[in-house]
Order: C-alpha cells, then sequence, then structure tokens
C-alpha cells in the first residue's frame, strides 16, 4: 500500500506539473495573439485611413499633399509587409517539418560580405573585423542572423556611435559577436531578449521600435543550427549578442 500510493503522490505531482506548463503555454499563445492582432492593426487602421482621405478629392486637391499621403501609405504597407514576413519566418523555424539545410560555409566570409553590404545604410558605422571560422549553416539565415543584429544595434545607437562586429574561430567552434555604443539593456531584463514582440520600452513608438520580432528570430535560427546565444553587457556600453557555432568538421583525408 506504501508502494502504491507513494506511485500515486509522484503520478499527481506530474499531471499537476504538466498542467501547470500547459496552462502556461496556453497563457503565452493567447498573448501572442493578441499582440500580433495589435501590431496588425496599427499599419492596417492607417493604410485604411490614408486610402479613404486619398479617395476624397476635395481633400488631397494639392499635389504635395497627395504626394505626402502616398508616402505614408507606402510607409505604412512596407511595415506591414515585414510584420506578415517576421511572422511567417518565425513560423518556419519553429516548425520541425520545415528543413533546415547545414552546408560547409565560411563564417568571417558570409558576415563580411553581408555587412558591406549593410554599411552602405543610414546608422551608425560599422566596425567589422573577421577571421575565417569553417561552419555547417544555412547561408541565407545567417545573413539574416546579421541583418536583424545590426538592425536592432543601429536602431538605439546615435549615428556618431559604434556597431562592432566580430567572427573569432577555434578548433571546436565559431563565434560571431555584434554590440554597440548605445544605452544597452539593464541587467534584469537581459534573460528576456528575444521573447516575441517584446518592447522593453513601451514609450517606443512603432515606427521607429521595430515590430519586437527581430531578436526572436535570432534566437529561433541559433536554435535550429544547435547555436549557444546569450546576451550582456559590452565593451562599448551597450547591448553585446553572441552566437556561437560548432566548428565544422575537418574533411576526410
Amino acid at each position: 500500500f506504501a508502494e502504491v500510493r507513494e506511485s500515486f503522490d509522484t503520478m499527481r505531482r506530474a499531471l499537476s506539473e504538466a498542467l501547470r506548463k500547459l496552462a502556461a503555454v496556453d497563457t503565452q499563445r493567447r498573448r501572442l495573439f493578441a499582440d500580433l492582432a495589435h501590431e496588425l492593426a496599427n499599419p492596417t487602421s492607417a493604410i485604411v485611413g490614408l486610402v479613404d482621405t486619398l479617395g476624397t478629392p476635395s481633400l488631397c486637391e494639392d499635389p504635395q499633399v497627395r504626394a505626402r499621403l502616398l508616402t505614408s501609405l507606402e510607409g505604412e504597407a512596407l511595415r506591414l509587409a515585414r510584420l506578415v514576413a517576421d511572422v511567417r519566418d518565425l513560423a518556419e523555424l519553429e516548425d520541425p517539418d520545415v528543413p533546415c539545410v547545414r552546408e560547409p560555409l565560411d563564417l568571417g566570409s558570409v558576415v563580411a560580405e553581408a555587412a558591406s553590404r549593410f554599411a552602405l545604410l543610414e546608422g551608425a558605422p560599422l566596425d567589422v573585423a573577421t577571421e575565417p571560422a569553417p561552419i555547417l549553416a544555412d547561408g541565407s539565415r545567417v545573413e539574416q542572423v546579421l541583418a536583424n543584429l545590426v538592425t536592432n544595434a543601429r536602431r538605439h545607437t546615435p549615428k556618431d556611435g559604434t556597431v562592432r562586429v566580430r567572427v573569432t574561430s577555434s578548433e571546436t567552434s565559431a563565434t560571431l559577436v555584434v554590440e554597440d555604443s548605445g544605452p544597452g539593456v539593464p541587467d534584469e531584463l537581459l534573460s528576456r531578449l528575444g521573447e516575441r514582440l517584446l518592447r522593453l520600452d513601451p514609450s517606443r513608438d512603432r515606427r521607429t521600435g521595430g515590430t519586437g520580432l527581430g531578436l526572436s528570430i535570432v534566437r529561433s535560427i541559433a536554435a535550429r543550427h544547435d547555436a549557444t546565444l546569450t546576451f550582456d553587457r559590452g565593451e562599448l556600453g551597450g547591448l553585446r549578442v553572441t552566437l556561437v557555432f560548432g566548428a565544422a568538421p575537418s574533411p576526410a583525408l
């Protein structure tokens, strides 16, 4: 009887823990849907309002006013397209049935080439230094990681600041580090980075604050590549993101 009672107690504790996790997942799911609905509502409402205004001749007879309305309409449409693309990327990355093609590539070369393109865009200057670092990875996803990290760093860094990109390697690993000289993130909030639609500064406008999905995509890509992702305060004073890949095995002789 003692053994039976102990078995039932073990089953009860396991069931209670499973129900707790299920409730937490359900709460997270409902919060995600609510956040997505809110994010989608903003550009959609703006687009509808701008279209209504453009459809009223008396409100946009002036060619300059009409041009400004069209520019605003294009901007809202692009915001909506970026949000939809980010949600699609997250869905694909977290679907185990969607394969992640990992091929031999040089992390240093991929990062250097992509960074040279990003350097032409507006924002804080990039300080890039790479070295050969062979890994097995999806090259397009690696570029996506760098794009998201650089975009996020520039968003929070003054134009006279610095965004530093480094690639180093060892016999067992290849490391990508992106850090900035922005204000950084409070230490107690570092562990929350990568949560979906997370906004550490609720006052930041959505037009300048991004969708909040960029670091979530980085976290998902890291998980699909069995890479280690960490966030901390860097030497420049701002956020430092470190991504460590396993080194590609040496070809057999």
